[in-house]
C-alpha cells in the first residue's frame, strides 16, 4: 500500500518499543558514536568496536580521505576540505562531541594490533594498532567529562571479524541494559 503525501506509514513490527542502540566495527563504529553524539537521547546505547573515534586529530583527516576514496567518492564530497571546512569536520568528532554522549550507555573497544599471531592479517594489525592511542584518548575524555563507558582496549587484536565477534558478546549488557532488555 502506498503511503500517501503527509501519511506515516505504521510499522508492522510489534512489540517494538521506543528505545533505541546502535553499533558497529570500523567506520561503522565511528558512525555508531557519531550518530549518539549528534543526536543526544535518540539512541539510549552505543557500542563501537574498532571504530575510529578521533576524525580530527594528526593524520585522521588522511585516513578518512583515503576510505572516503576506496569507495569511489572524492573525499571533499564528506565533510569538505579537512583545512577550509574545519568546523564541519568536528561537528562530527565523536571526540569533540564526547560531552553529548552524557546520558548513553556506551561501549569502546579496540585492540592495540601487537602482539598478535595473526601473521595472515598484517595489515589487520597495523589498522588496529594505528588507531589504539584514539580509544584510549576517548576513554580518557568520556572520563574526565563524568560519562560512563565501558572499556575494553586489550593487548592484540586485528581489524577484522575474528576479532569483533567477541566483543559483540562482550558488549550486549549495556546494549541491552540501554534497551531496558534483561541479561540473565
Amino acid at each position: 500500500m502506498p503511503v500517501q503525501s503527509g501519511e506515516r506509514r505504521r510499522s508492522s513490527a510489534r512489540n517494538a518499543g521506543p528505545r533505541r542502540a546502535v553499533a558497529g566495527v570500523s567506520t561503522g563504529g565511528y558512525g555508531a558514536l557519531a550518530l549518539a553524539a549528534r543526536r543526544p537521547g535518540t539512541f539510549a546505547a552505543a557500542a563501537s568496536y574498532s571504530g575510529i573515534l578521533d576524525t580530527t586529530a594528526p593524520g585522521m583527516p588522511t585516513v578518512v580521505d583515503a576510505i572516503v576514496a576506496r569507495e569511489g567518492r572524492l573525499p571533499i564530497t564528506l565533510w569538505g576540505s579537512s583545512l577550509l571546512q574545519r568546523a564541519a569536520w568536528t561537528a562530527h568528532n565523536p571526540y569533540r562531541l564526547a560531552a553529548r554522549l552524557k546520558g548513553t550507555r556506551l561501549y569502546v573497544s579496540r585492540g592495540s594490533g601487537m602482539p598478535n599471531d595473526d601473521f595472515g592479517n598484517l595489515d589487520g594489525a597495523l589498522l588496529e594498532g594505528t588507531l589504539w592511542w584514539q580509544a584510549q584518548g576517548l576513554v580518557r575524555r568520556l572520563a574526565d567529562l563524568g560519562v560512563p563507558v565501558r572499556a575494553h582496549l586489550y593487548q592484540g587484536g586485528t581489524h577484522a571479524w575474528s576479532a569483533w565477534r567477541g566483543e559483540f558478546a562482550a558488549s550486549w549488557p549495556p546494549l541491552a541494559a540501554g534497551l531496558g532488555l534483561r541479561t540473565d
